[in-house]
């Protein structure tokens, strides 16, 4: 493997334990004693390398596997809408349907950004032991089921505020209805309403977190664990085998 891995980790080790060598030098260069401590200090810098390369990432870098997996997991879901087209039961015409493809294709992105810097951000600062894919799982998990009860709700709000008199616009309570003909300023009061919606969700689902992180986390582990060894694996069942 590339040497230069080993270097941070050696130069570490020794700074870190120089207090711990025998005799009257901090770190022997030479001779049996030297030998053997540079090898246990190898083997322990390989071991770290290993087991940081088996953990669990959502992207890693540019071009790497994550990466690559973000993009088929978009050109599924554009797939997915566009064949919606030709089975609904009323077939809308192709403005109504970008419209309304906007909106979810808006609102899908936004979740998935969010969600992987949550998910990024929550194994970063909280000190609790799950990787970034156990994160998104558990993101995701509260997404489809408290997170649809959430959304409900807070568009059933804003529709009664919409319909009461004092902002007196029924026409915007009207999701999914755009006028006749379709009017491209209600499309976009509509779009705008809905991601401010998927914000307020998510922060709230994110404080929920954050209190029952230990418990959710050790949730998750006991569900993805035996997928620690395989991190590919896991990335693809928490990206796309767990949403569908």
């Amino acid at each position: 493997g590339d040497p230069s891995i080993l270097l941070l980790p050696l130069g570490t080790l020794a700074m870190e334990n120089n207090s711990s060598w025998p005799g009257s030098s901090p770190f022997p260069t030479h001779g049996p004693e030297g030998v053997l401590q540079l090898a246990q200090l190898a083997r322990m810098a390989a071991e770290d390398a290993e087991a940081a390369g088996l953990e669990c990432e959502l992207l890693g870098k540019w071009g790497s596997f994550g990466w690559w997996l973000q993009v088929f997991l978009g050109a599924v879901c554009m797939a997915s809408l566009i064949g919606k087209r030709f089975t609904d039961k009323v077939r809308r015409s192709w403005k109504v349907w970008f419209f309304d493809t906007a909106k979810q294709g808006t609102q899908a992105l936004m979740n998935h950004i969010i969600n992987i810097g949550l998910s990024m951000g929550f194994g970063e600062w909280l000190e609790v032991d799950a990787d970034p894919c156990n994160w998104y799982w558990i993101n995701m998990s509260l997404d489809c089921t408290l997170g649809v009860a959430t959304m409900f709700l807070l568009l059933r709000t804003l529709q009664c505020v919409y319909r009461s008199k004092c902002v007196a616009r029924p026409e915007l309570a009207r999701c999914g209805h755009y006028g006749d003909p379709p009017d491209l300023k209600i499309f976009f009061r509509q779009l705008l309403d809905w991601q401010a919606l998927v914000i307020v969700q998510k922060l709230l689902l994110a404080a929920l977190v954050i209190n029952f992180r230990a418990g959710l986390a050790a949730f998750a582990s006991a569900l993805l664990g035996w997928l620690d060894s395989f991190p590919r694996a896991k990335l693809v069942v928490v990206i796309v085998l767990m949403p569908v």
